[in-house]
């Protein structure tokens, strides 16, 4: 699963990041990552379109109430290990899908449960 700095590592054409990509069987991308990547303001139309096709290629998993376990999971992570709650929700969200998380974000070595590939 794609932290919004994983994104955007791969809109900016990381080669390290688009190789773990490229051979990922499968790659997530969290509702609250879409979310984030599509707020910056100074995107240009590449940025946009490389997204697009990065969405239309991986899962988008959304959050969803009728998911108790991932609603649990953030509010134990935001309890435990008080992280702002959009990394709460990606955190919950790879530990509910059991994926890894892709990222650079020192905050999620906080969480031993979590498999995080820094980069």
């Amino acid at each position: 699963m794609l932290d919004t700095n994983a994104i955007i590592g791969i809109v900016n054409n990381n080669q390290k990041l688009l190789s773990l990509v490229n051979n990922a069987g499968f790659v997530a991308i969290s509702i609250i990552s879409v979310i984030e990547f599509l707020s910056y303001s100074n995107l240009s139309s590449n940025d946009k379109a490389v997204f697009a096709k990065m969405t239309n290629e991986a899962v988008v998993l959304n959050l969803d109430f009728q998911k108790q376990l991932l609603i649990d999971t953030v509010v134990d992570i935001r309890k435990t290990y008080r992280i702002k709650l959009p990394d709460a929700i990606l955190a919950a969200t790879a530990l509910t899908y059991n994926l890894e998380l892709l990222s650079n974000d020192k905050e999620f070595n906080k969480i031993g449960s979590l498999s995080i590939i820094n980069f």
